[in-house]
């Protein structure tokens, strides 16, 4: 067996063993129960211990900045861990994200939400940061399992502004129409009259201009 861990033997002579929080090679004796309900014992180097019975977890990091990001545009996915540090299994709830900027961040590439998680064994979430506004935003990972309440990791990152491209400009000259082009017609060097309007007044010219000579004639 091996001399950093402590073995529980059942009384149908199922043996487990374990090792987790235990420093290696250090020979656990006197072990007694403690009022805690954990397993608590010497070592050889007159260290004291104390080994839990049940699940136990730990979150890492404990806090993650995404870094500075346009506004509306997803940043890559960061990933947490989630480690089970109990002599039980750890029974991983599904992870949730809260706090102030919560919308701005997601979950993604979830391995441990619903997982069980055997002693010394982890398991990983990911989390993709997509600003909403131009500042800082933060929020909060929860992962709830059967060890405790649950464990929180601290989420931030900043938005900035995308830059604002200007319309381009005409490389020639003046592209409106002449206004022969956009329905204008002509009655003079200098006066322009919507395409309508000066066809009928170059018609009641010619009339008119007709009926003068007809009164100016003489008949023989």
């Amino acid at each position: 067996m091996d001399s950093s861990r402590i073995a529980r033997i059942t009384p149908t002579g199922t043996v487990t063993e374990f090792g987790t929080g235990i420093n290696a090679n250090s020979e656990p004796s006197a072990i007694t129960a403690g009022p805690d309900g954990n397993l608590w014992f010497t070592e050889h180097s007159s260290w004291i211990g104390r080994l839990e019975l049940g699940a136990g977890a730990t979150l890492s990091p404990a806090s993650r900045d995404f870094g500075k990001w346009a506004v509306d545009t997803a940043g890559g996915v960061r990933q947490f861990t989630v480690t089970s540090t109990g002599t039980a299994p750890l029974i991983v709830d599904d992870a949730s994200i809260g706090g102030a900027n919560a919308g701005d961040f997601a979950i993604a590439n979830d391995k441990c939400s619903g997982a069980t998680v055997a002693p010394g064994h982890s398991c990983t979430i990911g989390v993709r940061f997509t600003p909403g506004a131009a500042d800082a935003r933060a929020a909060k990972l929860r992962v709830p399992d059967n060890a405790a309440d649950g464990h929180f990791a601290a989420l931030t990152g900043t938005g900035i502004a995308a830059p604002v491209s200007s319309p381009p400009h005409p490389s020639g000259g003046s592209s409106a129409p002449h206004p022969e082009s956009a329905g204008l017609a002509s009655t003079g060097p200098n006066v322009r009259w919507p395409a309508g309007v000066g066809a009928a007044v170059l018609v009641l010219g010619a009339a008119l201009a007709f009926a003068g000579r007809k009164r100016g004639r003489r008949s023989i």
